[in-house]
Order: C-alpha cells, then sequence, then structure tokens
C-alpha cells in the first residue's frame, strides 16, 4: 500500500507542477533504508514514475542509502540537510 501510495503521490506532484521528468526516462534509482527494512526502486519511463519493491542483485542508475534520521528529515520540508556524507 505505501509503494502505490508513494507511486501516485509523486506522479501527482509531477503532473501538477509541470515537472520535466525526460532526463530520467529509463533510469532506475534504488533506494533503500536498512533501519524501516525499506528498499525501493523509482523507474521513470513517459514521464512517470514507477515505484516497485526493490529485490537483491539488481542494477541501478543511482544507489541511494540513507540513515534513518535522513530519511525522516526528507519528510520534514523543504530545509534538507545531509547527515554522514
Amino acid at each position: 500500500m505505501f509503494r502505490l501510495t508513494l507511486e501516485k503521490t509523486l506522479n501527482h506532484l509531477i503532473n501538477t507542477n509541470n515537472i520535466d521528468t525526460e532526463r530520467l526516462n529509463n533510469k532506475i534509482i534504488g533506494l533503500s533504508v536498512d533501519e524501516f527494512n525499506l528498499k525501493l526502486l523509482f523507474v521513470f519511463a513517459n514521464s512517470r514514475v514507477f515505484v516497485m519493491e526493490m529485490h537483491d542483485q539488481q542494477n541501478f542508475d543511482v544507489d541511494i542509502k540513507l540513515k534513518k534520521t535522513a530519511f525522516l528529515s526528507l519528510l520534514k520540508g523543504p530545509s534538507l540537510y545531509l547527515i554522514n556524507i
């Protein structure tokens, strides 16, 4: 349910804000937060993003690994900061 909700939300934001995702077409972004056992793939195609569960041994164009505190800071709003780079 979380995966589908996230996918719908991201696509809504892309459409309502006229965000150009063309440069991301055919790109795969992996996102993992080990403390939450969260492992997702973001696949971009045709000006849409598809969110899927990540399985081991997959190839990504970008692999993002976050700690719990960094991930939670993304939910707080526009003032982002990076932790342990």
